[in-house]
């Protein structure tokens, strides 16, 4: 069951990636302002899905633990979000969800050395494949991303860390609760998802009435769609994961979900987006898959 849970959770954080790629390439010139427009309608959607869920639960307190990291899981959640996109869209997908998806290895190294998981040698190799496969996506894998530039690449490097701590907060949470509090936890984290994403849009002067095109109604359908899918994803998938961090080891989790996800997103990325991948890239992409296998093990 658990297993089955985790590939519903990979089929949500895809649909996520590509309406997040979709969206934001309907109009790549529309700035941070924008961004924060649309995280705020999809976080507030998510966050009064969450409210209703435990409205119709037994409305109990909630534990400081869970306020508190909550409101972190929000802010990191918003940055995340928006470092991934900025990535998406300044480079090619398959090297940008590789990026993304390798964060595992931060929640994988938290599982050691916070929750005292054993580590065999057979997850130290595969630890050690993945350090090989960034080495070769950086120097040999390059022809992809030559015209993505630095830029890019630090990105890259702020959705790698910025995702990589999202679990290890849902896990740290599950943790101290005991399994208790996902729904209040989730509730608090997109509520204050959205209220950072309120602040963007404060600061990056999106509430002054700005003189733009008014959209079609066809576009305001279309935005609306990836909006909602985004929402839905989003929620789901984050629920899912947060529900199987305290029911299933980190060193099994993260590597299955992440790894599973870089196998399917490079797959659509050359159906799809018919990116062309370097050979270097191909071999580190192919490196990675092999760490997951033996980070299973």
């Amino acid at each position: 069951m658990n297993i089955l849970l985790a590939f519903c959770a990979v089929l949500m954080f895809i649909i996520q990636t590509l309406a997040l790629k979709q969206m934001r390439s309907t109009n790549n010139n529309e700035g941070l302002s924008s961004f924060f427009k649309r995280s705020s309608a999809y976080t507030a959607i998510i966050a009064i899905g969450f409210f209703v869920s435990w409205l119709m639960s037994d409305l109990n307190g909630i534990h400081t633990a869970t306020l508190v990291l909550g409101v972190f899981y929000g802010l990191v959640f918003v940055l995340t979000v928006l470092f991934y996109s900025c990535a998406m869209n300044t480079g090619p997908l398959s090297y940008s969800a590789f990026y993304f998806s390798a964060s595992l290895l931060l929640p994988v190294v938290a599982s050691v050395v916070l929750w005292n998981e054993p580590m065999t040698g057979m997850k130290f190799m595969g630890i050690a494949l993945f350090i090989l496969s960034f080495y070769f996506i950086n120097v040999f894998g390059s022809k992809g991303q030559e015209a993505a530039g630095m830029k890019w690449l630090v990105y890259c490097l702020l959705a790698f860390i910025l995702n990589g701590t999202l679990p290890i907060i849902m896990k740290w949470q599950q943790t101290l609760l005991e399994g208790h509090e996902l729904i209040p936890f989730m509730c608090v984290g997109f509520g204050s998802a959205f209220l950072f994403s309120l602040i963007g849009i404060l600061f990056t002067g999106g509430f002054q009435r700005q003189s733009k095109a008014i959209p079609t109604a066809r576009e305001l359908r279309i935005l609306t769609l990836y909006i909602v899918a985004i929402a839905g994803s989003t929620g789901t998938g984050n629920a899912i994961i947060t529900y199987l961090s305290g029911r299933m080891s980190g060193l099994h989790l993260f590597p299955l979900v992440n790894g599973s996800m870089i196998v399917l997103l490079t797959i659509l990325s050359a159906v799809l987006f018919k990116e062309k991948m370097s050979r270097g890239g191909i071999i580190g992409i192919g490196i990675g898959l092999l760490a997951i296998v033996f980070v299973n093990m």
